[in-house]
């Protein structure tokens, strides 16, 4: 295996990760800060991302990220800005990860 290969594994295993956060939160197994601080740590160590993936994988997180640093928000804007995150997110994963 070549190291272009194993830094290509590498990645599709943080986009699983990345998915597998989502899930979780998505059923109420993790908590929004949890699901922010995972994102945050599996962006960055994306090893081969596109700027332009990486860039629309931060505008997920930052919708998150949002929500969470601004605990006065009324509910229905926390509940925008959850929805558009975890729908970025996911709809981006969709792209990303290569069926095996």
């Amino acid at each position: 295996m070549s190291d272009h290969d194993e830094i290509a594994d590498y990645d599709q295993r943080q986009y699983l990760r990345l998915r597998d956060c989502l899930l979780l939160f998505e059923g109420g197994q993790i908590e929004l800060r949890e699901l922010v601080a995972s994102m945050s740590a599996l962006i960055a160590a994306l090893e081969r991302v596109s700027e332009a993936d990486r860039r629309a994988l931060q505008s997920a997180w930052w919708h998150l990220e949002e929500v969470v640093a601004q605990p006065d928000l009324k509910a229905t804007e926390r509940q925008t800005g959850i929805e558009q995150g975890t729908r970025l997110l996911g709809e981006l994963l969709g792209k990303l990860i290569k069926c095996a």
